[in-house]
């Protein structure tokens, strides 16, 4: 049985980097396959049912709203951050990757103020807890109406090691994600763009999603 769970595994791992052993740290391979089925409600000899449909077809799951909560925004570099909790549980609970989070946006602020492009020192964070673990989406403002993303990746087992998305440069931001994407959109044209001779950023720092869904 465990040699045919490490199999369906590293089956997985060819469509998707979440699987691959070498981004799972300090974990016995056991454990990790015992949780994994756990998770997912399978038995091992069922893992392969994960795999793509090889006829090309794909199973979209019904859409369920996600709580969305604002957590008060951090000051750090010279930069303001609002900062969003999502959760696919009842509530968000995985507050040690916010504060490893938060111990690293000097860091990430700092990297993008080395950015090529013009910054206003204004970005928010996302924190959504998955099925996979907890992605966060650090989002900023450039060049006047663009917003640059880089996204990070904590597994629950070690909720304080942030690491680099295992999608390397793809920047993936779900439907849920989206929904802050749109708050923030429309928060920057009205207090940022239609005031753009006097744009009132105290203003867009102070508003934030105020509901769930």
């Amino acid at each position: 049985m465990y040699a045919q769970a490490v199999e369906a595994i590293s089956n997985l791992a060819q469509y998707d980097p979440l699987w691959n052993w070498e981004i799972i740290p300090f974990q016995p391979r056991v454990s990790i396959i015992r949780k994994i089925s756990k998770r997912f409600k399978h038995s091992f000899r069922n893992m392969n049912t994960f795999l793509p449909n090889t006829d090309n077809e794909f199973t979209f799951e019904t859409y369920k709203p996600r709580a969305i909560q604002p957590v008060e925004a951090m000051r750090v570099n010279g930069w303001t951050v609002k900062i969003y909790t999502i959760t696919n549980k009842s509530t968000y609970s995985s507050w040690q990757v916010l504060a490893a989070a938060e111990r690293l946006l000097l860091e990430w602020t700092t990297q993008a103020d080395n950015n090529k492009h013009q910054v206003h020192k204004h970005a928010f964070l996302i924190l959504h807890e998955a099925r996979e673990g907890v992605w966060l989406l650090f989002n900023w403002w450039t060049g006047g109406e663009m917003i640059d993303t880089k996204v990070y990746f904590a597994h629950y087992d070690h909720p304080e090691t942030i690491q680099a998305s295992p999608y390397n440069s793809h920047a993936l931001v779900c439907v849920w994600e989206l929904q802050v994407f749109t708050h923030e959109r429309q928060a920057w044209i009205k207090h940022i763009l239609q005031k753009a001779k006097q744009p009132d950023f105290n203003s867009y720092s102070q508003d934030v999603i105020t509901y769930a869904s």
